[in-house]
């Protein structure tokens, strides 16, 4: 082969190809799996149809009053449910691949668009979103809306990517509260561009931010209602320099890196003079990658608050890719350009399957099989909430602490288990118990491994005289206690 064919552009349809595949093979086979804990939330919200999702908001309050109507037309029983259901992230997320490849096609230059989404597609964290029955695949989709078109408006005052911002904006904290943080970034953009030359009205800018302030107004009783429960959502270990560095996808940069140096260092000639974004272009990148993660690592190690969390903060990832892409195409050849891309999802293979949820669906058919559907079942809800209610007549319809059970119903009795069984709890399981220990001889258990009840009761089982016999499913354990003769 010449050296002329060998730096030939590849063929369009391959970039198309590889893409393809990467959601075939890497998200398609997890829309199947049962539902984590918010996912079968997600269910209860939306399993009376659409006329019933406001009523049980009221009572499950916090999640997004878009998403879980728009969840409301999907949720259906049977074999599908779980793909069903996902199919609007799935959307979400490919909605924003299309947005990521206009918006580096326009930082990083003409070209580099699919060097950005295909490691965007193979991310752990982004195939977790786009595979996941909860809003944030949506919310990728209006926050990148949001910050395309504020980009296209400063580079060229076109009054309608102004109003397509102010749509997409009013959007963003629908689906997630702490997507609200992007407004912070996009605040520091508009002041480093018009510092560095561009021209837009700051009219415009007050006008189309109180278009966005009015659009909120509706969720304010609803904020105010999350914090006030904010108390109930911490957990005694806090984020370290690790936590924060892994919630960028490591795996996808280390493939790119390798890649970079080896092609540097057997074909330097392939690398000319570094070619950096547009000034005002960098800083929105800066600031987009770390200013939510780091204001949020700093509150929570300051409150102890759980929020530092992927999913919550999936948003900030986007300049990422767009970073990645130009790296990349620093590499004057674009075959090579390519392997480094089917590196790149090659390697996924070795963390994307990988990657694994609570879910409920396989536990609970493995407990009932096990136990018998005669055998009342000790079942541990993994809602924090459950920790300080009264559960005395749970599980019920109207509640949504053992939601699984709504998507996943099983014909055993339950006795319900809070999320931490503190002296109290544990004395009121025990009588539960003894009221039934007349007419049962078995018993089951089914907790999240490493729960605290997975501790106390057994040792109660065993100094009444029961046999106990465990099996880990998953990130489940299922306990079944025989008392002999």
């Amino acid at each position: 082969m010449d050296a002329k064919a060998a730096n030939s552009p590849p063929p369009r349809w391959l970039y198309v190809a590889l893409t393809t595949a990467i959601v075939a093979v890497y998200w398609l086979p997890r829309l199947f799996r049962g539902f984590w804990i918010d996912e079968a939330g997600t269910y209860w919200i939306a399993h009376n149809g659409f006329s019933g999702v406001w009523s049980n908001l009221q009572i499950y309050p916090g999640q997004s009053v878009i998403y879980s109507h728009l969840s409301s037309l999907l949720a259906y029983g049977g074999s599908y449910k779980e793909a069903l259901l996902r199919l609007p992230s799935v959307f979400g997320v490919l909605v924003s691949a299309w947005l990521l490849f206009k918006l580096t096609e326009r930082i990083a230059g003409e070209g580099s668009g699919f060097l950005a989404v295909v490691p965007f597609l193979c991310a752990g964290a982004i195939v977790e979103t786009a595979t996941n029955a909860r809003p944030y695949g949506l919310g990728l989709a209006v926050v990148l809306g949001s910050f395309w078109n504020l980009r296209e408006w400063v580079h060229t005052n076109t009054n309608r990517s102004l109003i397509a911002y102010g749509l997409c904006s009013s959007l963003v904290i629908y689906f997630h509260y702490l997507f609200g943080l992007i407004f912070l970034v996009q605040l520091i953009y508009l002041v480093m561009a018009r510092r560095w030359g561009r021209v837009f009205p700051w009219t415009r800018v007050l006008a189309v931010g109180s278009v966005i302030l009015v659009a909120a107004l509706p969720l304010v009783q609803q904020f105010f209602a999350i914090v006030h429960l904010s108390g109930a959502y911490t957990s005694p270990v806090l984020p370290t320099a690790v936590t924060f560095l892994s919630y960028y996808p490591l795996q996808v940069l280390a493939v790119a890196v390798i890649g970079l140096l080896f092609y540097r260092l057997l074909y330097p000639k392939w690398f000319g003079s570094l070619r950096l974004p547009e000034r005002d272009d960098l800083a929105l990148l800066a600031a987009w990658l770390l200013l939510g993660p780091v204001l949020i690592f700093i509150l929570v190690r300051m409150t102890g608050y759980a929020l530092f969390s992927t999913r919550y903060l999936v948003y900030a990832l986007f300049p990422f890719f767009i970073l990645l892409a130009w790296s990349i195409r620093q590499i004057g050849n674009e075959r090579a350009r390519l392997a480094v891309l089917f590196a790149i999802a090659l390697n996924a293979a070795l963390h994307v399957p990988a990657m694994r949820q609570q879910e409920w669906r396989t536990p609970l058919a493995e407990a009932q099989r096990l136990a018998g559907a005669e055998t009342p079942l000790l079942l541990r809800s993994d809602f924090i909430e459950s920790a300080s209610r009264d559960l005395r007549g749970e599980p019920k319809p109207s509640s949504y602490l053992f939601a699984p059970l709504v998507a996943y119903p099983v014909p055993n009795e339950i006795i319900p288990v809070p999320f931490f069984v503190n002296h109290a709890a544990e004395q009121l399981l025990e009588g539960q118990i003894q009221e039934r220990a007349a007419t049962h001889r078995r018993f089951g258990l089914v907790a999240t491994t490493g729960s605290d009840v997975l501790e106390s009761l057994p040792a109660w089982f065993r100094n009444n005289g029961y046999q106990a016999s465990a099996r880990e499913v998953g990130s489940f354990t299922i306990v079944i206690f025989q008392r002999p003769g």
